[in-house]
């Protein structure tokens, strides 16, 4: 069978083929250590719950991950901040690999994704077969290894979704609210309008506005030389703020939760009043109904009883 390859973001296919061919040449006993320190700092563990392992090792909050070993979410869920402020959450049962700050290789399982609309910064996801290009924008992404089916359904924004069916594939553009699936080396076919309920399930996320913050850089006034991946001295860095922007961003999510618990319950309350309303109301006429029989009953059992009397006495 001939694999393709998907992505959602078409702007690195040239880093991405130099990556693959640097990896080839790679001997095997320097793949065996994959942990780099120059490819590490680009991304960080926001949030982690369950168990999430990079090179068999357990992933931990505020941990710089690395941009070359293979990330792997077996429960819980994981959301990874990138330079520019994008956040990537990756569902259980989930296997993907950062081979650059701008690209995300989704193996095998789900991932959500928010991109930051920063001029000149863009995301690539790709699946086995198929690739999407994106600049702000809100949108999941899923691959099904048992039908080598990418499904990609946008929140917000565009996404241009590529299959590598052929060697001039036609992109094709997802609006928000649709939906579309690849199947094996197929074209990108529309299914379905994303549903709401999904919408809700799945987010979790809020894009951080670039203009307020410069996310990924720090405080340039400390002492030590600010590297291209936002550390000092050639150590990586956590972005500055970036814990307190998303403990912000969770805490407004709590916030929205609540609310809407709230209202559903207010809901439910007027509901089953209602309901009660009804069932007495229908109580009450069973009730009126049953004494105007009984007596009904009575005043024809009393006749009944005179007329017999009176024929007695004739």
């Amino acid at each position: 069978m001939r694999h393709s390859t998907l992505s959602v973001a078409i702007f690195l296919p040239l880093l991405f083929a130099g990556a693959c061919s640097k990896e080839a040449d790679t001997r095997p006993e320097d793949r065996a250590a994959p942990v780099v320190e120059d490819a590490m700092g680009a991304a960080v563990v926001l949030e982690i719950t369950g168990v999430a392992k990079q090179a068999g090792k357990a992933l931990m909050k505020g941990q710089a991950v690395n941009l070359t070993a293979e990330i792997e979410v077996n429960s819980g869920r994981l959301v990874l901040g990138l330079e520019d402020g994008s956040r990537i959450r990756v569902f259980p049962a989930s296997r993907l690999r950062l081979p650059t700050a701008k690209k995300v290789q989704l193996i095998i399982g789900k991932v959500w994704a928010v991109v930051t609309k920063v001029v000149g910064q863009n995301l690539e996801i790709e699946t086995q077969n198929a690739v999407a290009g994106v600049r702000g924008t809100e949108f999941v992404v899923e691959f099904v290894v048992a039908t080598e089916s990418t499904r990609v359904s946008v929140i917000e924004g565009k996404v241009a979704v590529t299959s590598h069916k052929r060697a001039n594939p036609k992109a094709k553009n997802v609006e928000a609210g649709q939906t579309v699936v690849v199947a094996k080396e197929e074209e990108p076919e529309a299914k379905e309008v994303t549903q709401g309920a999904d919408i809700e399930q799945w987010r979790v996320l809020e894009v951080v506005d670039p203009t307020t913050e410069e996310p990924g850089l720090g405080d340039q006034e400390e002492k030590g030389t600010l590297n291209q991946r936002g550390g000092r001295d050639g150590k990586p860095e956590i972005p500055a703020n970036l814990h307190e922007r998303e403990g912000q961003r969770q805490k407004k999510t709590l916030q929205k939760e609540d609310q809407r618990t709230k209202h559903q319950l207010q809901r439910e309350a007027l509901a089953t009043e209602k309901q009660l309303k009804q069932e007495s109301e229908a109580t009450k006429k069973s009730l009126q109904d049953e004494a105007a029989k009984t007596k009904q009953d009575m005043m024809d059992k009393d006749k009944a009883m005179k007329g017999s009397a009176k024929d007695f006495l004739d």
